[in-house]
């Protein structure tokens, strides 16, 4: 299991609902490398959870080169557990601003 725990919690929702969270959980992970229609762009989608709320939080890139560049450096660790690949997603999710600082822990199943 992948957590982000965030150094402060952030707010999220509107004037009426809103929820505090203090860290998100890995819910579900997909790449497409093979787009349809022999375009050229790959996707990466990573959806991640508030385990208090159920707040879901979704990030997706999509591009032909940035993304593409990024699965390919993923590929060359050749990871079996999908811990580091995990860790990478969340730090670029968080350079490029879209979640706050915080600690990232992996979890792996013996």
């Amino acid at each position: 299991m992948t957590t982000i725990t965030f150094d402060q919690p952030i707010t999220v929702g509107d004037i009426k609902n809103r929820i505090t969270i203090a860290q998100l959980r890995l819910k579900s992970f997909s790449v497409n490398l093979a787009p349809p229609l022999g375009g050229t762009n790959v996707l990466v989608s990573l959806v991640l959870t508030d385990p208090v709320s159920g707040h879901d939080e979704n990030y997706v890139y999509e591009d032909s080169a940035v993304t593409a560049e990024f699965v390919a450096e993923l590929e060359q660790l050749k990871l079996s557990s999908g811990k580091y690949c995990m860790e990478a997603l969340i730090e670029r999710i968080q350079a490029d601003g879209l979640l706050p600082s915080g600690t990232v822990t992996v979890e792996t199943a013996l």
